[in-house]
Parts: C-alpha cells; structure tokens; sequence
C-alpha cells in the first residue's frame, strides 16, 4: 500500500512539473511535446512504408528508397543550421533576420538543386537505368521545395510554441503521406 501511494506521490509530481510557466515547466511540456510528436512521425512513416510495400513492386520499392536516399544525402551534405540559427540568436525572430535566413535557404536550396539536376545523368547511368534520370529530376524539387520553407517555423520552438510547431511539421507530413499513397493507387507504380 505504501508504494501505490509513494508512485501516486510521483505522479502527482511529474503533472506538477508540467504546470506553471516556469523554464522547467516549459520545457518539461516541450520535451512531451517533441517525443508525442516524434511518436506519431514515425507511426506515420511506418504506415506509409507497409502501405507502399503493398501497393508497389519490390523493385520499384526498391527505386522509391534509392531516390528519396539520394534527396536526403543532397540535403544531409550542405546542411547549414538554419533552423537551429533562429532559435537560438536572440534576433531569431525579428523580420530582418528572418528575412535574411529565408534569402540564405533559398540560394542554398537553388544552387543544390542545379548540383543534383547536373549530377543526375552520372547516377542515372551509373545505376543503368534510363528511366531514373526523369525521376530523379522530378524527386530534386524536393530540395527547392524544402529551400522555400518559412524560417517563422522555426520561431514556434524558440518561442516554447511546441504543440503549434509539432501540429505544423505532423500535419504536412499526413498530407504529404495522403498523396503519395493516392498517386500510388491511382498510377500502380
């Protein structure tokens, strides 16, 4: 009986925690946030991928991984901290500066994307696969695509705004899976 109680007493502690507007009580609320939100992104992912295993061949399934393998390495190689810039400068969420992050992604993004278009006939012939070149070109303007993203995004976690940020970043993550399963079904590759 004393340890029910002694574990009630936990509880009640850890719910305490996430009260208040202290430093500790919002970050205790963004670390549960973050972690729900991971959650489900991964739950998401997970259905997207057994969905996709069904509806595609394994070797277009197979292609599928090496395209979006290759978008993210593109991506993973020039990374330049943008997102962790705005939360952590104290201007981070002034127009100017954001304005100035915005220009900065977006000519990375740009001079990427003519990286991986120049590059895309070499891994294309590389893999021996004619076909790969236009798919590659069309899965590249995920870069631009990404480039083009609001650094007031990033304002939400600098400002403890975690529920709205995580709701932002899961809710286009659901569309984005909602289409790729509607082309799937509605093209059957």
């Amino acid at each position: 009986m004393e340890e029910v109680k002694d574990i009630r007493n936990l509880i009640s502690d850890k719910i305490m925690l996430l009260r208040g507007d202290s430093l500790k009580a919002k970050s205790a609320r963004g670390v549960l946030t973050l972690g729900i939100g991971t959650g489900i992104e991964r739950a998401l992912r997970l259905a997207r991928q057994m969905i996709l295993t069904r509806l595609l061949l394994p070797s277009q399934f197979g292609l599928m991984a090496l395209i979006l393998t290759l978008v993210n390495v593109f991506e993973a190689c020039t990374e330049v901290g943008v997102k962790q810039s705005v939360i952590q400068n104290k201007r981070g969420a002034e127009l100017e500066y954001l304005n100035a992050t915005w220009w900065f992604q977006t000519i990375r993004a740009v001079g990427l994307f003519a990286v991986a278009i120049l590059t895309a006939p070499l891994i294309s012939s590389f893999y021996d696969k004619p076909y790969l070149l236009r798919l590659l070109q069309v899965s590249f303007l995920a870069i631009i695509f990404r480039g083009l993203i609001s650094p007031r995004a990033y304002v939400l976690e600098k400002e403890y705004k975690f529920g709205r940020s995580v709701l932002l970043i899961q809710g286009s993550a659901l569309l984005g899976t909602i289409v790729t399963i509607c082309i799937a079904l509605y093209t059957k590759n």
